[in-house]
């Protein structure tokens, strides 16, 4: 889980414009205009248009048209622009304008916006007649045990080539298709950057749509540089190998607690406020998956953290043998004076014999070896949990005032905004939870 201490104002706008040069972009709209998410869903055919969106869709159609057509609007180079700084998604034709590399392109090549480190094959599968359905298993998108994804393909490249490390695969074909061999890659993502050579907008399945929602809100509130005058927001990060650290996040962000939580895919987020040192502080949680196989995605999210807790089950010993890694990652990838607290969860069940696996004692050595604040919690009982996050974002904020963070790097968690302070919220005010990647 990540909180971050914000500006106390709740935007929870979000707009996303879907690229209507050419293509299947209406589709898309009619899609995201379902989504509780989405604000407002709009096409986008101007550089006025790209200004005003928060993430954008470039729709499957004719990659060499959507090109062509963008450079006679003047739209390249914003386009271009815009993909390098804020989440885009590129299905189909998308996928191809947003790799550096594409093969089989037309004669005399094609303008590609680039960004994404990949390299593509166009029209992999032949001709429009050749199109076909493939079921998908796509866990860091839908999670481990979802219901497959009836992928759509027309005329679609595959990835040929991931050209870096910060690609990561999130679906590949699961069956041979004329020559292209199963496992072929279909869809990636990387940072804020998402294609799938498959049109999701032509089924009645709107996960993808969902995923990428979620993507903008996430970046929406990553750490941003300013001028280190007074502070305005911070981040923390939370990680679990067990389903009780969300339940930590929808007890202390919804006040309610779900005995059946699935196990976190990816990330999921939510917010609250807390008062610290007579101000209303903007929490923003990041509860990220503790299961090997997302670490790569984990690990991106101790970057912009102030803080990180890290949460065991004090009824399962392997979860708490499981620390050191963990302790061992956030050390290496975030900020060297990142709060760090130890959480020994479901303190409500050391009165039932044989219960508890961890001692009190254990978990607190653990925390004085390794310079960490340690607190047990119960998200059944509410035990702790406000205490917990509040007491991570008063180190936090100590850490602030005594200067051990250096301001507006962007890479610290600390958001700031010169000649500003806190503001302040009538008590109880506070933004809930949701759902993240």
């Amino acid at each position: 889980m990540a909180p971050s201490v914000s500006e106390p104002v709740c935007d929870s706008t979000i707009i996303i414009g879907v690229l209507a040069l050419q293509g299947a972009f209406q589709e898309h709209i009619n899609f995201l205009e379902r989504l509780p998410e989405v604000t407002e869903a709009i096409a986008v055919r101007t550089e006025a248009h790209l200004a005003r969106i928060d993430a954008l869709i470039i729709p499957g159609g004719e990659s060499t048209a959507i090109a062509l057509i963008a450079e006679r609007c003047n739209m390249l180079e914003p386009l271009r622009k815009f993909v390098r700084q804020k989440p885009t998604w590129g299905t189909c034709a998308g996928m191809i304008l947003l790799s550096d590399e594409a093969n089989s392109t037309k004669k005399g090549g094609q303008q590609l916006l680039g960004g994404l480190h990949i390299t593509v094959n166009r029209n992999q599968f032949g001709r429009q007649v050749d199109s076909f359905e493939d079921d998908l298993h796509m866990p860091l998108v839908l999670g481990e045990k979802a219901e497959r994804f009836h992928a759509v393909f027309i005329r679609a490249p595959i990835v040929v080539t991931v050209n870096s490390d910060d690609v990561q695969v999130l679906g590949q074909l699961e069956h041979q298709v004329g020559e292209t061999p199963a496992s072929s890659i279909v869809a990636v993502r990387q940072g804020h950057l998402l294609a799938t050579s498959f049109h999701p907008e032509l089924t009645r399945d709107d996960r993808i749509h969902q995923y990428f929602a979620k993507m903008r809100l996430a970046a929406s509130t990553a750490p941003e540089a300013s001028s280190p005058k007074l502070l305005n927001s911070a981040t923390v990060h939370a990680v679990t190998t067990e389903k009780h650290c969300s339940c930590l996040l929808l007890q202390f962000t919804d006040k309610r607690f779900q005995p059946a939580h699935d196990l976190t895919i990816g990330v999921e987020f939510g917010t609250r406020f807390v008062q610290v040192d007579g101000k209303q502080i903007k929490l923003q949680i990041w509860d990220t998956a503790g299961q090997e196989s997302f670490r790569s995605i984990t690990r991106s999210y101790y970057r912009g953290a102030a803080g990180a807790l890290l949460v065991y089950d004090i009824t399962r010993r392997e979860t708490f043998n499981h620390l050191s890694t963990w302790l061992e990652d956030v050390r290496q990838h975030a900020n060297p004076n990142t709060t760090i607290i130890l959480i020994g969860n479901k303190s409500d069940l050391v009165t039932t014999a044989g219960r508890r696996q961890v001692t009190y004692e254990e978990g607190e050595k653990f925390a004085k070896e390794n310079s960490l604040l340690f607190m047990e919690t119960s998200a059944k009982a509410a035990d702790n949990v406000e205490e917990a996050f509040v007491k991570t974002a008063e180190d936090i904020y100590g850490k602030i005032q005594r200067g051990e963070f250096e301001m507006g790097n962007g890479t610290n968690g600390i958001k700031v905004e010169p000649n500003r302070g806190f503001k302040t919220l009538p008590s109880g005010q506070n933004a809930g939870g949701g759902g993240c990647c």
